[in-house]
């Protein structure tokens, strides 16, 4: 009896203790390749999205904006806790 061809032979699927993490990699490689090409999976092939690439002027100054966030969180918190006492 001849050898069935390859394409008609079944294949027994056996689950392996990796199957799950390659498909989550392949998950998270895809991600990160949309997000280094703005949220698209091919080149000239626009979706929506975020362009927010940030130039020397605007790093900067959100830079310098950073260093004062927690100050200025508390500033708001407190602004809040004195509505809510009123």
């Amino acid at each position: 009896m001849p050898c069935a061809p390859a394409s008609s032979r079944r294949k027994t699927w056996v689950p392996s203790a990796t199957a799950g993490r390659d498909h989550q990699q392949r998950n998270i490689d895809g991600s990160i390749r949309k997000l280094r090409n703005h949220g698209s999976d091919k080149r000239s092939c626009h979706s929506m999205g975020y362009n927010s690439r940030l130039d020397d002027i605007h790093a900067g100054v959100l830079s310098a904006k950073l260093k004062h966030i927690d100050e200025w969180n508390d500033l708001r918190r407190n602004g809040r806790r004195a509505i809510q006492r009123a």
